[in-house]
């Protein structure tokens, strides 16, 4: 479910490590190659983390309201929590 929850943001986080490779700020050297795929290094943990950090304090306009992506993770999460503590329990759930 965290995985689902996520997905809505996973576009704009996308445009922070894009513009992050694009800027040239984050390059090959940074990570770390393993079996079937990278890893990024303590190097790039250095530049990804904070530069993450700042860029969920960023503005952005979601369903007409303008927040910072933090908080409005925080409105979609609340938002999961109170749907599923408002669904009626006899109702059968598909697994």
């Amino acid at each position: 479910m965290v995985y689902d929850a996520i997905e809505p943001f996973r576009p704009i986080i996308d445009r922070l490590l894009l513009q992050l490779c694009l800027n040239n700020e984050l390059k090959p050297l940074h990570f770390n190659e393993v079996t079937n795929g990278y890893w990024l290094s303590k190097n790039g943990k250095k530049i990804v983390l904070p530069a993450f950090a700042e860029y969920l304090q960023s503005r952005i306009k979601i369903e007409n309201t303008i927040s910072s992506i933090q908080n409005h993770m925080y409105l979609q999460a609340k938002k999961l929590k109170l749907s599923i503590l408002n669904t009626p329990r006899n109702v059968p759930t598909i697994l």
